[in-house]
């Protein structure tokens, strides 16, 4: 939080939005349902504004292991939260985000749990299904990379090999994938991702025209999902990584990538199948635990069985060496999933 580490960050977000005629405006395309206004002293949730009101930050991060303990908007608090959100009251990891916004120029941030109504179904399932927009509509992402939980800064015990704790979970990874722009927190360091280039505080990652950001993880942020590109094995490569990351709640494992997979399907005119594609199943349903064990299912429903969406507790990859259309030979009859509720078609379903 220093002014020094804050002005770096500063100078990384003008450069890009510069001197990167390829990385998107900052001015937002859509604007979310809800945002925290930090631009007076005591923040407030700002509900439905009639007019987009200006460009914005979203937040990444990691709630940790008790979700009950977390800030929330909820029904019984919603209009308190439109008169003031008191920054005594929340965890460090959300006053930090708040600091960084300000700093950094912007009056507006997302936050899921204050900007999500959290005991509204209907609310969280329409929200989940914006997770695009919200992610990509944003100027730029702060990624809170340390952090196991929202009132830590950072955790040293839950951190191994340098990894990022937040680049473990499951939410995150569209979270990330989706976002113009992440200016990640680390344990040591400040790092930066946009389209165009990688950079971090000690000058040792700063490259341009990166397929892939080694440092956090990230998996081909600059051409993910274009139209041009392959779908099935853009996918492959996009589960292989996400199918490891960890969930506080396992029937959130669709839901939690339901954004990344609207864009797919939107960039190719394909049909999602609980996490495969129809266009390509014959491909999609040659996953296999990454780990050569058998697959455990949870309690409740997920996925079905022929979905990798079915298991928990692995990931799973495709171990293909060489493509599978010029060996797999069936023809589909007849497939089918049913989205649990038509907010979030790529969400969670029911059978399939």
């Amino acid at each position: 939080m220093s002014a020094e580490a804050l002005e770096l960050a500063s100078k990384w977000l003008r450069k890009c939005m510069d001197e990167h005629p390829e990385c998107p405006s900052a001015n937002p395309k859509y604007f979310p349902k809800r945002v925290v206004d930090v631009g007076q002293d005591i923040p407030r949730l700002i509900e439905e504004p009639h007019v987009a009101v200006g460009p914005y930050v979203a937040l990444s991060y990691c709630w940790g292991p008790d979700p009950h303990t977390q800030l929330k908007t909820k029904s019984d608090n919603l209009e308190a939260h439109k008169q003031r959100i008191p920054l005594s009251t929340m965890p460090l990891t959300l006053k930090h985000a708040i600091h960084v916004t300000r700093q950094l120029g912007f009056q507006y941030l997302w936050i899921d749990a204050l900007c999500i109504i959290q005991d509204s179904t209907l609310d969280w399932e329409e929200q989940a299904a914006r997770m695009q927009d919200i992610y990509e509509g944003a100027a730029i992402t702060i990624a809170a990379d340390a952090g196991s939980n929202s009132a830590a800064a950072e955790d040293h015990a839950t951190l191994r090999n340098g990894n990022s704790i937040l680049q473990a979970r499951a939410w995150a990874f569209q979270e990330q994938m989706l976002s113009k722009r992440v200016l990640h927190f680390g344990e040591f360091e400040m790092g930066w991702e946009c389209a165009i280039c990688t950079r971090c505080e000690c000058g040792a990652d700063n490259w341009t025209n990166s397929g892939s950001n080694k440092k956090y993880g990230t998996y081909q942020k600059r051409s993910t999902y274009k139209s041009s590109d392959t779908l099935s094995w853009n996918w492959i490569r996009a589960i292989q990584n996400y199918s490891k990351r960890a969930l506080t709640v396992p029937s959130d494992r669709l839901p939690a990538l339901s954004g990344l997979a609207s864009r797919a399907a939107h960039a190719h005119s394909a049909t999602y199948l609980a996490g495969l594609w129809t266009e390509d199943l014959a491909l999609g349903l040659l996953w296999r635990r990454s780990d050569g064990g058998v697959g455990t299912r949870p309690a409740e429903y997920i996925a079905p069985s022929w979905s990798w969406a079915s298991i928990q507790g692995a990931g799973v990859d495709w171990g293909l060496g060489l493509s599978a259309r010029s060996w797999v030979t069936f023809d589909l009859q007849d497939v089918s999933c049913t989205p649990r509720t038509a907010e979030n078609p790529f969400g969670a379903v029911t059978d399939g």
